[in-house]
C-alpha cells in the first residue's frame, strides 16, 4: 500500500498561472489512478462484501462491522465520526475511537495508522465498501482533503449548510476554504466513482444474471 500523507494543510499558496494548470493537472491524472485501483479491486471481488473487506484488509488497514446498537452509533456521534472510512490522526478523539473499537472488538486486530473502516452491518454491502474504499485509496495516495480540519470543515458543510455554500465563506480563511474545496472534491470523485461501477460492472452483473433466469429485464 501506497504510504500515506499527514493530509495536514499543505495547501499551497502564491502559484503562478502555470503552477496552479500543472497542479489540477497532476490532480487529475492521481483521480483517475485511484479510480483505476479500485475499480480493479472491486471487480475481483464485487460478489461478496466479505471479500472486499478481506482484501482491504490485507493490504492493512482493518474493516469494523459492527451490530450498530443506539450506543455504538451514539459513541461515534459523540466521537464526531460517521460510518464509513475514516482517515488517521494524531488527536486523541482518533485514539479514543480506536480503542473503543478495540474494546467492541477485542479479537479483531489491525494497523490503524492508515486509518480504519466502521461498517454497520446494514450497510455492508459491495456498493457501500466500494465507495468507502475509493477515499481509502484516495487517502492513501496523497490527495488532499482528508486530515482533521479538512473533514471538520465538511461535517459543518453538510450538517448545518446542507451542502450548500452560502455566504459562511465570507468568513473563511483562504486556507479553510481551500480544505473544504479539496474535501468536497474527493466525496465528488467517490460518487462518480460509484457511476463507474454501476456500468461498468453491476449493470452488466444483473443483465447477465437475468439472462441465465430466462428474463431481459435490466
Amino acid at each position: 500500500m501506497a504510504a500515506a500523507h499527514a493530509h495536514d494543510g499543505n495547501t499551497g499558496g502564491g502559484l503562478n498561472p502555470l503552477d496552479s494548470f500543472r497542479r489540477v493537472a497532476e490532480t487529475q491524472r492521481q483521480v483517475a489512478e485511484v479510480s483505476r485501483q479500485a475499480l480493479e479491486q472491486v471487480k475481483l471481488t464485487y460478489k461478496r462484501p466479505e471479500d472486499l473487506a478481506a482484501g482491504i484488509e490485507s493490504k492493512g488497514t482493518p474493516v469494523y462491522v459492527l451490530h450498530f446498537s443506539f450506543w455504538v452509533l451514539l459513541a461515534l456521534k459523540v466521537l464526531g465520526y460517521e460510518p464509513g472510512f475514516i482517515p488517521p490522526t494524531n488527536s486523541s478523539r482518533y485514539a479514543r475511537l480506536t480503542k473503543f473499537l478495540q474494546w467492541v472488538q477485542p479479537q479483531h486486530h489491525g494497523d490503524v495508522r492508515y486509518g480504519v473502516f466502521v461498517v454497520p452491518r446494514s450497510l455492508f454491502s459491495v456498493g457501500f465498501l466500494a465507495h468507502q474504499l475509493h477515499h481509502w485509496i484516495a487517502y492513501t495516495s496523497g490527495l488532499p482533503g482528508y486530515g482533521e480540519t479538512d473533514q471538520a470543515l465538511y461535517r459543518t458543510f453538510w450538517e448545518r449548510h446542507r451542502g450548500v455554500v452560502g455566504t459562511e465563506v465570507e468568513t473563511m480563511t483562504t486556507d479553510e476554504i481551500i480544505r473544504l474545496k479539496n474535501a468536497i472534491n474527493r466525496d465528488m470523485e467517490a460518487l462518480k466513482f460509484m457511476q463507474q461501477l454501476m456500468q461498468e460492472i453491476f449493470v452488466p452483473a444483473k443483465q447477465a444474471g437475468n439472462l441465465a433466469n430466462g428474463t431481459t429485464s435490466a
